[in-house]
Parts: structure tokens; sequence; C-alpha cells
């Protein structure tokens, strides 16, 4: 089962060694999660849940944080 931690998520985006789209945004926004707008935590967590080893079950920590958070997971 995937331990999907958005600080090591958060992190691993504003690694230089990182290039995708999604990563790039988070660079944008001050340092840690308070800096980083719900939207662009939904959609990491919405990439990291559709990758197959999540399809079975996962455990998710530090999200959500906020309502919208959780209001954006059940979309997921």
């Amino acid at each position: 089962m995937p331990h999907v931690a958005t600080g090591d998520m958060l992190r691993d985006a504003r690694s230089p060694a990182r290039h995708s789209p999604s990563a790039a945004r988070p660079r944008l926004h001050g340092q840690g999660r308070a800096g980083v707008p719900d939207d662009v935590i939904i959609r990491m967590i919405a990439e990291r849940l559709r990758r197959p080893d999540a399809g079975r079950g996962f455990l998710l920590d530090g999200f959500p944080r906020t309502i919208a958070q959780a209001e954006g997971l059940e979309h997921c």
C-alpha cells in the first residue's frame, strides 16, 4: 500500500531534477504547504492516486488539510 505524503511530494516537486508541469507550479509559491493553493495540492494528489499501485488502497499523510482539499478528494 503506497504512502502518499504531500510534504514529500512538494519537496520532490521543488527539486531541480523534476520538470513536469505539475511540479513547476508549486515552486512558484513560497516555502511549505501553506504557500501552495488547494487546487495544486488536489491535482498532485489526484495524479498520484491514478497510478496503478494506488488502485487497491493508499495511506494519505498530510492531506487533506482544509475543507476544500477534503471536498476535492471526493473527485480524485
